[in-house]
């Protein structure tokens, strides 16, 4: 009983911390298609930011250990637009830049060519790990 109960209490409340939002490396792969290419009428719509606890400043925000930036979507994205596979889920990811990204692509290589993408390493579980493929993404 007393071991089925730690289980249970492992299941409950340990898994999930497993699954934290952490950066991780993505890998990219290229598929040749020979479909004709859609226009890209894709739109990631805006967002309102909101830093928890308020903030007094309006100047560059700096997080503190603990500090969390809500990123709220405005609900104006258009995704589908075009979608030649609509069984599929259309999905957004944030890139970690250092100033205002200075490229918009369209390719993935075009992105990685921006000098102010985030490349620095980050302490992970205790040891240094840089991004393999070139940039820190952030994606449900």
């Amino acid at each position: 009983m007393t071991k089925n109960l730690l289980v249970l209490l492992f299941i409950a409340f340990i898994l999930p911390l497993v699954n934290a939002q952490i950066p991780k490396n993505v890998g990219f792969s290229q598929t040749r298609v020979n479909n004709t290419r859609m226009a890209c009428d894709y739109k990631a719509g805006s967002v309102t930011t909101q830093l928890v606890p308020p903030a007094q400043s309006n100047d560059k925000v700096y997080l503190c250990f603990g500090d969390t930036l809500d990123i709220i979507h405005n609900r104006d994205t258009v995704l589908y637009a075009g979608d030649p596979d609509h069984s599929t889920l259309p999905g957004i990811v944030y890139i970690y830049y250092n100033c205002p990204p200075t490229i918009t692509g369209p390719k993935v290589d075009d992105i990685k060519l921006d000098p102010c993408i985030n490349k620095d390493s980050i302490i992970l579980n205790g040891n240094p790990t840089s991004p393999s493929n070139g940039m820190w993404i952030l994606g449900r």
